[in-house]
């Protein structure tokens, strides 16, 4: 796979990702710290693929 594809797959998993927080926010809107929990869990999540 080239580094280009790969790029690709993380933009597309964090359009993803940003879709469901937003999707969350919209459904309840005190998600401040859920949302920053839910940021690093994935940010940890890419760093051990």
């Amino acid at each position: 796979m080239s580094g280009r594809s790969l790029r690709r797959e993380a933009t597309l998993a964090k359009v993803r990702l940003d879709a469901d927080v937003r999707r969350q926010l919209s459904l309840r809107p005190q998600i401040g710290p859920t949302k920053q929990h839910a940021l690093h869990l994935w940010r940890t999540g890419m760093g051990h693929r």
